[in-house]
């Protein structure tokens, strides 16, 4: 959820928390279309919240649901099929740039022409190599979820309700 503001007529602004998924990827990411007050929210969640510390095991399975979900998201099988056709084509710039250099070797091109050859592949293989970084990303993510999960439970079930009571609304916003 992210926060969104309306402006009232007499000049105020109403706070709502709204889905992002929605927003960046279209209805279809979401079908909660309708923003949420936040002074509705933000008691309800709070609450919500303050309940693990006495169910860890309630913690535990709302944070493999979110795991799974994730994980659906992200599409591993789509994922490793362009890290494939990536690693592919990196493989194709490598024979290539092999290729150049055995030509410029036989004098079949100058080293003029080799240089520009070799910088027009120097470009494929960046353009490659950033691809199958951007492609690791989430899956690494998803990786640092789920090995931080037990940390985030057993911190949680630590935590006494009466001190997450106390905590600063910054604080309790990390929580969320």
């Amino acid at each position: 959820m992210e926060a969104t503001y309306s402006n009232t007529k007499s000049g105020g602004r109403n706070s709502y928390r709204r889905c992002s998924r929605r927003r960046s990827n279209g209805r279809e990411a979401c079908a909660n279309g309708r923003g949420l007050n936040v002074r509705g929210v933000e008691s309800a969640v709070w609450e919500f919240i303050r309940s693990f510390p006495e169910d860890p095991e309630r913690l535990r399975r709302g944070v493999e649901r979110l795991l799974e979900r994730e994980g659906r998201l992200l599409g591993p099988d789509a994922a490793e099929e362009e890290a494939r056709t990536w690693a592919q084509r990196l493989e194709q710039v490598e024979r290539k740039r092999s290729n150049f250099q055995d030509m410029a070797a036989e004098g079949l091109i100058t080293f003029d022409e080799l240089g520009i050859k070799l910088e027009g592949l120097e470009e494929i293989r960046r353009e490659a190599a950033r691809h199958l970084e951007e492609i690791g990303r989430p899956i690494q993510r998803l990786e640092a979820l789920r090995q931080g999960t037990q940390n985030l439970v057993d911190s949680y079930t630590q935590i006494v309700p009466e001190a997450l009571e106390v905590l600063p609304s910054e604080t309790r916003h990390r929580i969320y």
